[in-house]
């Protein structure tokens, strides 16, 4: 009875800290004041499965750069533009754009497309950064978008 109670007990702590995890990336996100390309790397890799929860950032960069999402910049700890933003969210959950965005796939072009999609307000400009607050709010747009994709493709 004891090795029950106390196997239990540690499945429970082991259970509570990998879901833990999510949770506390999703916190750090909202704080952030300027979201950095390994925050919105890790949310798309992790989103997409290409990793598990519990992974790093710098896997989740990898991640996304071998999948062809996005090149990892020279330092991917520096504030995140809309525009290079735009086209992470592009390449990773809408895919599909303009004529110009699907000849160029350029991230002003991506920046462009999200403002005509209403994900992006026109009173942003291409070179501002964003906070952590404002790029979940804009991912779970494109989640959206993605999913409601995927539901007419199975239909």
């Amino acid at each position: 009875m004891k090795k029950a109670v106390f196997f239990t007990i540690i499945f429970l702590f082991c259970v509570t800290s990998i879901f833990s995890q999510k949770a506390d990336s999703v916190t750090t996100m909202i704080e952030t004041e300027k979201v950095t390309f390994s925050q919105v790397a890790y949310f798309a890799a992790t989103y997409l499965e290409f990793l598990p929860d519990i992974a790093s950032d710098q896997e989740a960069m990898n991640a996304i750069s071998l999948r062809g999402i996005s090149s990892i910049p020279d330092n991917p700890y520096e504030q995140l533009s809309y525009q290079k933003f735009a086209q992470i969210c592009m390449n990773t959950w809408i895919k599909k754009g303009g004529l110009l965005y699907s000849i160029t796939k350029s991230p002003r072009y991506a920046f462009r497309e999200m403002q005509s999609l209403g994900l992006i307000s026109y009173q942003k400009y291409p070179n501002q950064s964003l906070s952590g607050k404002e790029a979940l709010n804009i991912i779970t747009k494109c989640i959206n978008i993605y999913e409601k994709g995927i539901s007419k493709w199975k239909s």
